[in-house]
């Protein structure tokens, strides 16, 4: 498996296998910076720019490996994240047992009711969803594949997000010849590494603070009840240092990024009028503090208003939660011992497993492996997977049906392949008078 992660300041690719269902092996990893602010608030701005970042993603994994994968897992930033509940019953009485497909088919019927249930209009792409609960014969069930009954019914939270965020990745994997597999949102994908189903049962907030926005999942009784988004996020804490001191964004995000660094008391830094300065770690926290508050603050709101009080614990990510006094300040707001927030790092899962070559630690690796995860169990995913002549082709749930010439518009047919030519007309000379016949009129092709 592929896994593309494009953050708003890095973009990580992962190449990893599955054993036995549980456990994720990462095989090889590659890691590029955006050479400028191509991304902002997690959404992509210079399309061009951050194809750029992917392309030298794709040649760096080469080098480490033979095979040329063309299919990538993708997920996106929960910028102008809009969700909705959907749900679906299905006769089954007719069916021996309920099967993989079937139980699918249910979730993502549920899911186009979540389409119709929307608020908002209808320029929204589904970007991934998360079970509720099942119903068999009117009882909950942890999982309907397998089962036998008479009727039964999914109910899931699906998370939607504005057509241009979604087209704008699918144009920079576009450019680069890669065909989405698998797209979800990124709380999604984290939530579903971290906070796997046995531990759902806990009321856990997981929070994943990269550097545009800070991403949120509440786990409860046993599901995923909500996502959420605030638009804070480390970019804000390196903006403060950069106004304040005077100096570009990365000489502000190197300060930043060795805040944590136990060696570093002071820094050293040029500003953009070519005055050479010395600061402390202390002067640089009192830069930041009230930044580091106003984010805390907005976050716990959001976990407030999605839980409707403080959670049993809280699971940090992200590189932006690495920032000193990040943690500290959150359990404040939550009014949560400081020992029920964490900031969870990779090497700390025990079902993550690393080849020789492999070594990198952080919690900001959580999302990259986290789309890997979910994307070799097909979780949370919006495509509806049809076969064309022993073909898969993967359809995006946009909302409504998808139509027999989507899909074949999708596969690679042309309109032309699909309806028939008119025959040309025979010209013929009858006793010295020229007549025509026009063509027949070309046929359907027939779809069985």
């Amino acid at each position: 498996m592929f896994a593309l992660d494009i953050g708003t300041r890095f973009i990580v690719g992962i190449i990893s296998d599955m054993i036995n269902d549980s456990e994720i092996i990462i095989k090889d990893v590659a890691i590029k910076e955006h050479e400028n602010r191509a991304m902002l608030d997690g959404q992509i701005h210079d399309v061009t720019k951050v194809s750029k970042g992917v392309e030298k993603i794709i040649n760096e994994l080469k080098k480490n490996n033979n095979n040329e994968t063309k299919n990538v897992a993708v997920a996106l930033a929960g910028r102008f994240l809009v969700t909705a509940v959907g749900e679906y019953e299905k006769d089954i009485s007719e069916f021996k047992h309920i099967d993989y497909n079937t139980m699918k088919g249910l979730e993502l019927e549920a899911v186009k009711n979540a389409v119709e249930n929307l608020d908002i209009e209808k320029n929204f792409y589904c970007v991934g969803y998360s079970v509720l609960y099942y119903e068999l014969d009117g009882e909950w069930i942890k999982k309907l594949e397998g089962q036998k009954g008479n009727m039964a019914k999914v109910k899931v939270i699906a998370a939607f997000l504005p057509k241009n965020v979604v087209d704008a990745m699918l144009a920079v994997l576009e450019l680069n010849g890669l065909e989405p597999v698998h797209i979800t949102l990124e709380p999604i994908a984290a939530m579903n590494l971290i906070v796997p189903e046995d531990l759902r049962t806990l009321n856990i907030a997981m929070v994943d603070v990269g550097a545009g926005t800070s991403d949120i999942a509440i786990s409860k009784d046993g599901t995923i009840i909500g996502y959420g988004m605030v638009p804070m996020a480390g970019d804000e804490i390196s903006e403060a240092i950069s106004k304040e001191l005077l100096v570009d964004f990365k000489t502000a995000e190197r300060i930043k990024r060795t805040l944590n660094s136990k060696e570093n008391k002071t820094f050293k830094y040029k500003d953009i009028l070519d005055f050479e300065h010395e600061i402390t770690k202390e002067e640089v926290m009192q830069i930041i503090e009230p930044v580091i508050d106003e984010i805390t603050s907005k976050i716990s709101e959001k976990i407030l208003e999605l839980n409707g009080k403080p959670p049993i614990a809280v699971m940090v990510v992200g590189g932006g939660g690495k920032v000193p006094e990040f943690i500290d300040k959150l359990s404040l707001k939550l009014n949560l011992s400081r020992n029920r927030i964490t900031l969870k790092d990779i090497k700390n899962i025990d079902y993550v497993k690393f080849a020789d070559n492999v070594n990198f630690e952080g919690s900001e690796f959580i999302t990259p492996v986290g789309i890997a995860y979910v994307a070799h169990k097909n979780e949370g995913n919006v495509f509806a997977r049809v076969m064309v002549n022993n073909k898969p082709i993967n359809m995006m749930l946009v909302g409504g049906n998808i139509s027999v010439i989507q899909v074949l518009l999708q596969a690679g047919f042309t309109i032309n392949d699909l309806v028939g030519k008119p025959a040309p007309a025979i010209s013929y000379e009858l006793n010295g008078e020229l007549k025509f016949i026009p063509g027949e009129k070309g046929k359907e092709a027939p779809l069985k």
